[in-house]
């Protein structure tokens, strides 16, 4: 419920605004809230990396006539460096506990490789194609395969990761 409320702040699906970033820091309150009162718990702490790493794009995700900015166009410098910290803090953190590598964790670690990145180009692409591989192994969907395929298209080129979209649509 959480990670929905955060969603609907990170990216509205209703109303003029594109965001709506007093949901998002709701649910970032609240994931800290309960990080404080169970700590220790891997999901918990990957929930909020997620939220962290993504809700500290913020100021560069929109032009001022209020229209999405792409990643690979965002200006950098206006990324939330404070909550990269801690977010990147908390998905090593929630990766270091023992048991095997949660959902959220999987997911924060993937927005820590763009936080780290100087810039677009510099991204650390094979590294998140095989993220995405361990979360296609613990929380398979259509969606994870094709953000997949899109990172592989940075890897090897758009020749495989259209094969990696015709045999998902072939099933």
């Amino acid at each position: 419920v959480i990670y929905l409320v955060f969603t609907e702040g990170y990216a509205a699906t209703s109303g003029e605004d594109l965001m709506r970033p007093d949901m998002a820091r709701e649910a970032i309150r609240l994931a800290r809230l309960l990080d404080g009162l169970m700590p220790g718990r891997r999901e918990i702490k990957g929930l909020l990396a997620l939220m962290l790493l993504h809700d500290a794009r913020r100021a560069g995700r929109a032009t001022d006539a209020g229209d999405i900015v792409l990643l690979e166009e965002q200006d950098r410098s206006l990324w939330d460096r404070t909550q990269i910290a801690e977010g990147l803090q908390l998905v090593e953190d929630a990766l270091r506990l023992p048991g095997p590598p949660q959902t959220y964790a999987v997911q924060a670690a993937i927005a820590a490789l763009h936080a780290r990145a100087p810039n677009y180009d510099d991204t650390d692409w094979p590294q998140i194609a095989g993220l995405y591989e361990v979360l296609m192994r613990i929380a398979p969907s259509p969606v994870v395969e094709l953000n997949h395929a899109a990172a592989v298209s940075m890897v090897d080129g758009p020749a495989r990761a259209l094969d990696l979209i015709d045999a998902l649509q072939a099933r």
